[in-house]
């Protein structure tokens, strides 16, 4: 699929840019390519997508009348300038719109087809060109291929021609009426006469010939290069552009369980990997800050993994690729998995304590009031008083077996691994397993304090979620010392912002300082004493909050206590991100 335009398509923007002293910085962000590297190789393909983007920058800095006249810059370009010395003397206007028709716009922008070239005079054109409806339109494009038809006869010593430009949607139609040129002889005689009196001329083109064939083998020894580095690298690799696999080196094949590399090749991106607009998205955001993007691939027969990738733009064989390095995720992933379980049953057991005293106490009462009923059918007289008393009892003691039904039902939720089940969440019921298990494990050290704002719901999932808090409100608990519950407190939050629902938990704590901050989410680094903690749950906390594509920051100092903030996305396709 021809979706590109060669880099020499750029060399009268590059000529004009360095004219007007165009910065290059916002000319070229996110793109695949410099101006020293378009000057190195006028032979390198660029997607079409990045000449859009480049020209519409190029107008929004330069202005519409610099895009209008492109071609006034003609006179200023190496190449051109050697074009009027001998050109210039030898050809007629016909021969020069022919040689646009069969050489510049075919060689330097195959992406743009040639819908219709017709002669509908002695000395006139009408030419239609048209983007296809794949790639983005550029009307840049037209425009400037239009003063470049306007201006052509100009390179051959005559005066500019007329030419209308009808310009739609994806399409551009020229009407070209050109001035009449010398007869043939005349316009030779001249030619050779121009050849023949000029060194300087044979020089330049000596050297523009050089230039060229030290351009060509520098790319194939950088080719070269680069495929042996592929080749040789233990990572699986793979290169592509937006319509297919350019390459994929052995260890690519091998983790998508293919025989041959070269099968690959020419396949779309998407048929091995589950969103590699994401992949380029990466590749193209000069800010991106190398964190891996999580994506599914695909290979031979059920052959799946999760993948975890890094992806940055290079030329490959001339042209604008991706190069993605993938690695296989899936072990880590199961052995996170079986850490958050494990990370339920310690959480679990640190509660235990409080969890059977909670459960102790209706037993406790339970137990009173079924004695109390027992001793008086035993005695088998009683009165109205009697009644009133048996019925209290056992409302009471009904209101203690549902209490205990509770804490069970939410032991058993806690302690099943959840499947995932992302959706609409009511945060607030979502935390209160949390709130009423903790409740006992603060009892001797803070009080529990609650602001929960009306109807907060997230995209998220109930069971992880409430899994989150309660690991923050323990950490929350153990940073206080026993013995001052009305001295302390731990509050709960809920509400929104910005668009997003925000849970926060905040301590008045023992606090933490700036350099222990940093580490505090590390797998398996803890201020507790030895042999108090694993190290591991923030860490997973945080890992927890990364699948429901939310936010943990914590905010913290020595004394002062400390708030941690989880930001929610508060609907399917909002990514929490907290200003």
């Amino acid at each position: 699929m021809k979706d590109f335009v060669l880099s020499r398509a750029f060399g009268p923007l590059l000529h004009v840019a360095d004219e007007l002293g165009l910065e290059e910085a916002p000319l070229v962000e996110g793109l695949s390519f410099t101006h020293d590297e378009l000057r190195r190789s006028w032979y390198a393909r660029i997607p079409w997508s990045e000449y859009v983007t480049y020209c519409a920058r190029f107008e929004e800095l330069a202005g519409s009348e610099v895009i209008d006249e492109m071609g006034h810059y003609l006179s200023g370009i190496p190449s051109f300038q050697i074009f009027w010395r001998i050109a210039g003397r030898l050809a007629s206007p016909g021969w020069y719109y022919r040689l646009s028709k069969h050489w510049f716009g075919p060689t330097m922008f195959p992406a743009v087809d040639l819908e219709e070239y017709e002669k509908i005079g002695p000395r006139a054109l009408r030419v239609v060109l048209r983007v296809p409806d794949h790639l983005p339109d550029c009307p840049q494009f037209f425009r400037i291929s239009a003063d470049f038809d306007r201006q052509g006869p100009r390179i051959l010593g005559m005066s500019p021609a007329t030419v209308h430009l009808k310009l739609e949607p994806r399409r551009g139609t020229y009407t070209i009426v050109y001035p009449p040129s010398p007869g043939l002889l005349p316009r030779l005689k001249r030619a050779v006469s121009a050849a023949l009196s000029s060194d300087t001329l044979m020089e330049e083109y000596v050297n523009q010939h050089q230039t060229m064939l030290q351009s060509f083998e520098a790319a194939q020894r950088s080719e070269s290069s680069f495929r042996h580095l592929l080749d040789g690298s233990p990572q699986a690799m793979m290169v592509f552009n937006q319509a297919q696999i350019r390459y994929v080196n052995q260890a690519m094949a091998d983790l998508l369980g293919i025989d041959a590399p070269q099968l690959l090749v020419g396949r779309p991106p998407n048929d091995v990997c589950s969103d590699p607009m994401s992949l380029i998205e990466q590749a193209r955001n000069p800010d991106d800050d190398g964190t891996p993007r999580q994506c599914m691939f695909f290979g031979d027969g059920n052959r799946q993994f999760p993948g975890e990738v890094n992806t940055i733009s290079v030329h490959f064989n001339g042209e604008g690729v991706y190069v993605s390095i993938v690695r296989d995720v899936s072990t880590r992933n199961e052995t996170l998995t079986r850490a958050m379980e494990l990370d339920r049953i310690i959480s679990m057991g640190m509660l235990a304590a409080g969890v059977s005293h909670e459960i102790n106490n209706p037993l406790s009462f339970i137990h009173t009031n079924l004695q109390f009923l027992h001793d008086l059918f035993e005695e088998g007289e009683f009165d109205e008083g009697d009644v009133e008393e048996a019925r209290k009892a056992l409302g009471s003691s009904l209101q203690g077996m549902e209490k205990i039904q509770r804490i069970v039902y939410d032991l058993n939720s806690f302690a099943r691994a959840p499947e995932s089940k992302l959706g609409h969440v009511d945060v607030n019921t979502a935390l209160q397993p949390a709130l009423r298990w903790i409740e006992p494990e603060l009892r001797r050290r803070a009080t529990l304090r609650c602001s929960l704002d009306d109807d907060v719901s997230a995209w998220s999932d109930a069971d992880r979620l409430n899994q989150i808090v309660l690991n923050l409100l323990l950490n929350a608990a153990h940073a206080i010392e026993p013995g001052h519950p009305d001295d302390n407190s731990v509050q709960v939050s809920t509400f929104t912002r910005n668009g997003h629902t925000v849970v926060e938990v905040r301590d008045t704590g023992c606090g933490v300082t700036e350099e222990i901050r940093h580490k505090i989410f590390d797998p398996f680094f803890t201020t507790k004493p030895a042999g108090q903690g694993t190290g591991l749950g923030l860490f997973l906390t945080k890992k927890i909050a990364d699948q429901l594509h939310a936010e943990l920051e914590l905010d913290s100092e020595p004394d002062r206590g400390t708030t941690v903030r989880l930001t929610l996305p508060a609907k399917a396709n909002g990514v929490a991100k907290q200003k």
